[in-house]
């Protein structure tokens, strides 16, 4: 995702219509989606305030206190500490915010606790409702027990990236690993490491909205350009030995130029990233012992709990292109799959991929000697090297 550059005036007099607000030049930029530093005077005054009024919010229930007195006070308190307070509004504690101000709950808004359990390293785009109430669904049953509902919890496990628009609905347990394609809605479990994309229809803008969520979802887990420039010459200095399916000028070139399209604000090739994802997957897998420590001790992370993030950011992107589509690279990313995927000791699953990598070469005439489409020596000399990889892996 790339920031911003100018000022959203829409959303700045949206904001002036709550209160609170810790106004200034950085707060502008922060709700208009530029870059901002959090270290503003005005922003470190805004979440010191919230900060204060969270711990009056969530301070224990006193005996001596009547209950109805105490949700009297916290509402009190919600009505300072939002930018807008609808009536009647009640959030059972315990509350944690950053500024506060820039939410606005409408009348009978009401905030449940526990039954919904997130893991670690999830992510959740904007617009995302997890429900666990219900009601009773016979009319019957509705108009006997009127006023009344039912909870049933939702599970998400660890490492999941939920897209904008997605509802959970009660009852769910989304499995460690998923990825939830944007506008969904979950009805059923999810195993782990599945993908579930938007069935919300086939419309070209369901589509793009999906794809749009993984490559920001890419973008976003891919690490600093520090790092990723360490995983790139990592790779082609051991990992990618094992097969050489890449050619390493080549890489280097592409990789340069993807930089220089996200530097200009230019939306990253989709094909590119997902094969540099899997470039950084497998280097992450077969690390040295420098650059283990550096990883983990800089982005405060396990090299496997890494590895995998980008397989399986990877895997959404991956299950967006068409078959048929993206040439060499295409062949290239996929055959990646595999080899992550037999590190993994995961070797049914690399042997399916296996068969996926086959048929994208096959759509390119990898396996005639002379080529369906026009090609250079050198590239004549790479797809013949990839055929020969793939025909001897499944042999």
């Amino acid at each position: 995702m790339i920031p911003q550059t100018e000022k959203e005036n829409q959303i700045i007099e949206k904001a002036k219509s709550l209160q609170g607000v810790c106004w200034g030049e950085e707060y502008e930029k922060m709700i208009s989606g530029i870059l901002y530093s959090p270290l503003a005077s005005e922003l470190i005054e805004g979440r010191t305030k919230a900060r204060f009024l969270m711990s009056e919010f969530n301070a224990p229930l006193q005996p001596d206190v009547p209950f109805s007195e105490t949700v009297a006070q916290r509402e009190a308190i919600l009505r300072k500490l939002l930018g807008r307070a609808g009536r009647g509004i009640y959030i059972e504690p315990p509350l944690f915010v950053d500024y506060g101000c820039n939410i606005s709950a409408g009348d009978g808004f009401y905030a449940n606790f526990k039954l919904v359990t997130i893991g670690n390293n999830v992510e959740i785009g904007p617009n995302v409702n997890i429900i666990t109430g219900e009601h009773e669904t016979k009319i019957e049953a509705r108009r006997a027990h009127r006023g009344m509902e039912f909870t049933r919890e939702v599970m998400i496990g660890d490492d999941c990236w939920i897209g904008a628009n997605v509802t959970i609905l009660a009852g769910v347990t989304i499995g460690s690993g998923c990825s939830i394609g944007a506008g969904s809605v979950v009805k059923r479990d999810i195993p782990p490491y599945s993908i579930a994309p938007s069935e919300i229809g086939n419309s070209s803008s369901s589509s793009s909205a999906a794809v749009i969520d993984d490559m920001a979802r890419a973008l976003h887990v891919l690490p600093p350009r520090p790092y990723m420039d360490a995983l790139i010459q990592h790779f082609l200095s051991a990992p990618n030995y094992h097969y050489y399916v890449i050619h390493s000028p080549s890489l280097l070139e592409i990789y340069v130029e993807w930089w220089e399209n996200r530097a200009s604000a230019q939306q990253p090739d989709l094909l590119v990233t997902c094969l540099l994802l899997r470039i950084c997957a497998c280097s992450t897998q077969f690390p040295s012992a420098p650059l283990h420590q550096k990883l983990q001790y800089d982005l405060g992370e396990s090299v496997k709990n890494l590895s995998e993030r980008y397989h399986l950011a990877a895997q959404a992107l991956s299950s967006s292109l068409e078959p048929g589509e993206g040439g060499l690279i295409q062949v290239q990313q996929l055959f990646l799959t595999v080899s992550w995927l037999k590190g993994d000791a995961q070797l049914v699953k690399a042997w399916h991929n296996l068969a996926s990598a086959i048929h994208e070469a096959q759509e390119l005439d990898l396996h005639d000697t002379r080529p369906a489409q026009p090609a250079g020596d050198f590239e004549e000399e790479m797809q013949s090297r990839v055929w020969c990889v793939l025909y001897v892996l499944n042999w």
